[in-house]
């Protein structure tokens, strides 16, 4: 009868002792299960940072390519400027030398 509590006794403890095991097994799933939605949103945030940064850094190199057009139209037109100024100063002396020219004629025409 002792043999037969003992065993009672030892059965029941086991029980006891499955019962809490499988209550840690439940509580352990659900933390991983918890852990796991955890990493999925964070992989899910990091894909979209990721994604940010190449779509800025597609748009730093499209402003970087959209500067050096504009750096290069700038040089462009600095130089038709200059072409224009050294066109204007060249007429300015044509048309200066054609005024001496004819105030020589006016004066040769006077005198006679």
């Amino acid at each position: 009868m002792e043999s037969e509590r003992e065993h009672s006794l030892l059965v029941e403890t086991l029980r006891s002792k499955l019962e809490d095991t499988r209550q840690k097994l439940v509580v352990s799933e659900n933390k991983v299960r918890q852990l796991e939605t955890q990493v999925h949103e964070e992989q899910l945030a990091s894909a979209s940072v990721l994604k940010k940064v190449e779509e800025l850094e597609q748009e730093t190199k499209r402003l970087r390519k959209e500067l050096e057009s504009e750096k290069a139209a700038r040089e462009e037109a600095w130089a038709k400027v200059s072409v224009l100024e050294l066109e204007i100063s060249a007429a300015m002396r044509d048309l200066d030398f054609e005024r001496r020219r004819l105030k020589a004629a006016r004066e040769r025409l006077m005198l006679r």
